[in-house]
């Protein structure tokens, strides 16, 4: 499950590149997730077409 303002990696649909990082701003029905874009736009993506970004721990 995603959360809320946690950054994902967002796959194109078509090409298929998980080229854009983006945050979740929503949660919706049926694992449908609403993503806020650098330009203020929002998007909505199913799970399967989002991964979420880890941030490694800097062990301090």
């Amino acid at each position: 499950m995603l959360l809320l303002d946690q950054y994902v990696h967002m796959q194109d649909p078509l090409s298929l590149p998980w080229d854009k990082v983006d945050t979740i701003m929503g949660v919706r029905r049926y694992c449908n997730y609403l993503i806020k874009l650098p330009s203020d736009q929002a998007w909505r993506r199913n799970q399967c077409l989002l991964c979420p970004v880890h941030i490694p721990s800097d062990g301090t």
